[in-house]
Order: C-alpha cells, then sequence, then structure tokens
C-alpha cells in the first residue's frame, strides 16, 4: 500500500455518533448563525444585483430610445 494512502488512513477519524454527547455533536459542525449569516448575506447581494439589473436595463432603454431617435433623423424624408 503507498505511504500516501496509509497517511490519509491514518489521519481520518473514526468517530462513534451515538457516543458523543450533543456538544461533541455541534462541535463537529458549523453554528446556525454561520448559516444565518451566510444566508443574509446572499439576500443583500441578491437585492443589489437586481437593483443594478434594473438600473442596466433603465439605461439600455434610453439607450435604444437615442438610437431609434439618431437614426430616424439619418433616414431620408
Amino acid at each position: 500500500m503507498p505511504a500516501k494512502k496509509i497517511q490519509r488512513q491514518n489521519s481520518l477519524k473514526h468517530y462513534n455518533f451515538e457516543t458523543l454527547s450533543s456538544n461533541e455533536l455541534l462541535s463537529m459542525f458549523p453554528l446556525p448563525r454561520y448559516f444565518q449569516v451566510h444566508f443574509s448575506h446572499i439576500h443583500e447581494k441578491s437585492a443589489q444585483n437586481k437593483s443594478e439589473l434594473s438600473e442596466l436595463q433603465q439605461q439600455a432603454d434610453r439607450i435604444e430610445h437615442k438610437i431609434d431617435h439618431l437614426l430616424s433623423l439619418l433616414e431620408p424624408k
């Protein structure tokens, strides 16, 4: 067996989850607060992106209107 594989197997901890206390079990996983903060950040970022997308859409509409106006000025009457 290659040395790296043996090292990897020895470095893995095997837990008997049935014998762990609630505190030991909770310490193995991220706290719920992490997920609340992460969700809050995602929600805020999503709102910012929606706002920016709306502004960009309005800007694109104004540019399209200006182009249409300029093209109408170039058309022969």
